[in-house]
């Protein structure tokens, strides 16, 4: 309090007035500021942005407070692909969960020897105290625990310590993380302009902990070490596109578009799908023309009752995709796609396998790629070899379609022309399954 309240508050203000000063995140805010009564509290907030001594003396009873200034939020219990898990802030400048670094970065790090999920080396490198049982219990309630491990009730499974368990596990956390960012994230951004009967909402912040990383090892990022993008980098972009749809599914099914244009969307489309895992054909369909999306807005779409029913009933077996098209018919933005939360429930061999059908150089820094499914894939991933780096228009995305164009831009010049096994790519059905 004395270094950041007595000390650099005065100085901040007297050098310059028109800089915000925040005493500490979280904080209350505007409730922490120090006012006798509420004119002169509109004209220092005027004059002095936020430059004033706190009412609670800079500690807030309640830091955390929805209602007042931002929260961080932390919780490896509870069920984090869930919307009801999590607040309604005012903002929220903090939040995150762990994912391990491709194979790749961390074996420039680690021994192949030290490449298993209980080894000393690994168990060093885990910096969150209780990380190590969190991400167990964290992935497995979303995804298929490994045959090895599933009839062992009270013991140690040995499986845990195999190379082929953590080739598996890594890319398990990165899209149990990328899921849990954009479940949160667009959570934060349906609540913009809207508020709560207890007057919580109206939320305008969203920042999630962390870009990227200054080692390797199971971080918060969403890029690594070695610049290679994780899952969760590529659902950002998704999640944080100026307009996008989301979908959200508890007692009832919610759709609402949302856009941070400062103008409106006119004569808009939207379009609502439901998948078997089986199949690219819907087995239901919604569509429903706008008018005009606002700007800077949270817009909910009252969905068709029927297909609300049917969805609920059956959750933990559909796939929903999420359009916007626009009044020529062209697409806005991103497809939004969401999974069900129990993804174990569903056998394996029901999810789809993807292939690279051609590659076509373009130049020597910018590639063309046409992928292929032979029926709907969730979680397809490429990542390049070793030795190259660079980032692809659309990743870690569910394939709902049996064709996709994509184009993947190189960060340097390689040495050589890209052939086709310089990239590689799975899905949940066999990444990281050595036999797949």
């Amino acid at each position: 309090m004395k270094l950041y309240n007595e000390t650099i508050r005065p100085i901040i203000a007297r050098l310059d007035g028109t800089r915000p000063y925040l005493l500490s995140s979280p904080t209350n805010g505007v409730e922490s500021e120090n006012a006798k009564n509420w004119c002169r509290k509109v004209i220092l907030l005027v004059q002095k942005s936020f430059l004033k001594s706190p009412r609670e003396g800079g500690i807030a009873e309640y830091p955390a407070d929805e209602k007042y200034g931002d929260i961080h939020f932390y919780n490896e219990i509870d069920d984090l692909w869930k919307d009801s898990t999590y607040q309604i802030p005012r903002c929220s400048s903090e939040y995150g969960v762990q994912s391990f670094p491709r194979k790749e970065t961390m074996l420039k790090w680690l021994n192949e020897t030290d490449w298993s999920y209980t080894s000393k080396a690994m168990r060093r490198r885990q910096h969150h105290p209780g990380g190590f049982l969190a991400q167990l219990s964290m992935i497995f309630s979303h995804f298929r625990i490994p045959n090895e491990c599933r009839k062992i009730i009270n013991g140690d499974c040995v499986y845990l310590r195999t190379k082929k368990f953590m080739d598996r596990f890594v890319y398990l956390s990165q899209f149990h993380q990328a899921v849990t960012y954009q479940v949160q994230t667009e959570h934060y951004r349906r609540w913009r302009g809207r508020l709560t009967k207890d007057s919580r909402g109206n939320t305008m912040c969203a920042l999630y902990w962390q870009l990227n990383d200054l080692w390797a090892a199971p971080t918060w990022s969403t890029i690594d070490l070695e610049l290679s993008w994780k899952p969760a980098q590529y659902f950002a972009r998704r999640f944080f596109a100026p307009v996008i749809l989301s979908v959200a599914v508890d007692e009832n099914v919610h759709l609402f578009a949302m856009s941070d244009l400062i103008k409106p969307i006119s004569n808009v489309t939207v379009v609502l799908e439901v998948f078997w895992f089986d199949d690219f054909f819907p087995v239901y369909s919604f569509k429903q023309e706008i008018s005009s999306i606002p700007p800077q807005s949270s817009t909910e779409i009252p969905i068709d009752e029927a297909i609300s029913d049917e969805i609920r009933k059956r959750n933990d077996r559909y796939i929903l995709r999420g359009r916007l098209l626009s009044d020529n018919g062209t697409q806005i933005g991103y497809d939004t796609v969401h999974l069900p939360d129990k993804l174990f429930k569903i056998d394996e061999v029901n999810f789809g396998k993807v292939w690279i059908r051609e590659l076509q150089r373009k130049n020597d820094m910018l590639y063309k790629l046409k992928l292929e499914a032979d029926k709907t894939a969730p979680f397809v991933y490429m990542e390049l070899a070793p030795g190259l780096t660079g980032w692809f228009s659309d990743n870690a995305f569910t394939m709902t379609e049996p064709k996709k164009t994509l184009v993947l831009s190189l960060f340097k010049r390689p040495e050589r022309q890209l052939i086709e096994s310089d990239i590689t790519i799975c899905s949940l059905r066999d990444c990281g399954k050595a036999n797949a």
